[in-house]
């Protein structure tokens, strides 16, 4: 037996996916702004027409769009790169911690999610280290719809909330947790220590632009 399949056929099936992948793209640009050069990588990357597709839609505003001979084997090698050697250039020092460790972005809201006035929205935070005597939560914002790190282009801090953390005694079994209730101008943020049961109470102050 012998199927044929027209051209605009098979297009049909993989413009939604590519329609995702030019939206993807696009909003990281968004938060970015200043990009000089795009790699494309893994196993889709190998498509003649998702690189056609891009370099349509990017080409004015990034001047160098590339691509690897082997796009699939670069995310492997880089991950195994990555493994062998989590210090290697791409994790600037001041994101590392004294004992190497890397803070990333948690996010609680996400752009486009609908949040009621006086909605609240919680989540379960523990110490990272069993000798703790305080946790410190700082708040920030951001247009992008995903973040990764805090020192991301477009990334504002709204403010910084810290309560005390006692009962060392209970190590690393110490968690709070954390609501922000959301106001018409203002969010206020509420820690509960699940060990002892005191709350901490602070506010900060919405930013439209």
């Amino acid at each position: 037996w012998v199927i044929d399949i027209e051209f605009e056929d098979v297009k049909s099936m993989f413009d939604p996916i590519v329609g995702r992948i030019i939206r993807l793209i696009r909003s990281q640009l968004e938060a970015c702004k200043d990009c000089t050069a795009m790699f494309l990588v893994g196993g889709f990357s190998e498509s003649r027409y998702l690189r056609k597709r891009i370099k349509e839609e990017f080409k004015k505003s990034v001047p160098i769009i590339s691509s690897p001979d082997k796009p699939i084997a670069a995310v492997v090698q880089g991950a195994l790169l990555y493994g062998l050697d989590t210090a290697v250039p791409g994790d600037p020092l001041n994101r590392r911690t004294p004992d190497g460790k890397i803070f990333r972005f948690h996010t609680l809201i996400q752009r486009g999610q609908k949040v009621d006035v006086n909605e609240e929205v919680s989540d379960i935070l523990r110490v990272a280290h069993a000798n703790q005597n305080d946790m410190c939560m700082d708040l920030y914002v951001t247009r992008a719809y995903e973040a990764k790190y805090c020192d991301e282009p477009g990334v504002e801090l709204l403010g910084k909330f810290t309560i005390k953390m006692p009962d060392k005694h209970l190590g690393l079994n110490r968690s709070v947790v954390y609501t922000l209730l959301f106001g018409e101008t203002e969010i206020k943020a509420t820690a509960k220590n699940q060990a002892n049961g005191k709350e901490y109470h602070t506010t900060f102050e919405l930013i439209f632009e």
